[in-house]
């Protein structure tokens, strides 16, 4: 039994093509949690997405630079829109550091 479970929510993992970021982003779909994993390289990110979907896990992926305000916030809209008012986790991956424009966020589409 597991005393942290995700179901029913969805997590939004920047930088999870590889590395940190995949390793979170596998964690946390292995705790019921839907995954929206994203990165800049659509290639390098679908292929992530396709091992997260082998194994059997919920992930959906969404290419995008999170250094690109406008980029970041239409993609924040999109996740919302399709998931509902969720409660979400964004898990910066950086191994240099993170230079996110819009910080911490909520998304609600309510």
């Amino acid at each position: 039994m597991s005393w942290f479970r995700l179901d029913g929510r969805v997590a939004l993992v920047t930088g999870a093509s590889r590395g940190l970021g995949f390793a979170m982003a596998e964690a946390l779909a292995e705790q019921g949690a839907h995954v929206v994993v994203n990165g800049r390289d659509p290639a390098t990110l679908a292929e992530a997405a396709r091992r997260l979907t082998a194994a059997g896990h919920a992930v959906e992926p969404m290419a995008f630079d999170v250094t690109d305000a406008a980029a970041t916030l239409a993609a924040m809209a999109r996740i919302g829109a399709a998931h509902g008012s969720t409660s979400w986790s964004t898990m910066p991956a950086c191994s240099t550091g993170c230079r996110s424009p819009t910080g911490p966020t909520r998304i609600s589409s309510g």
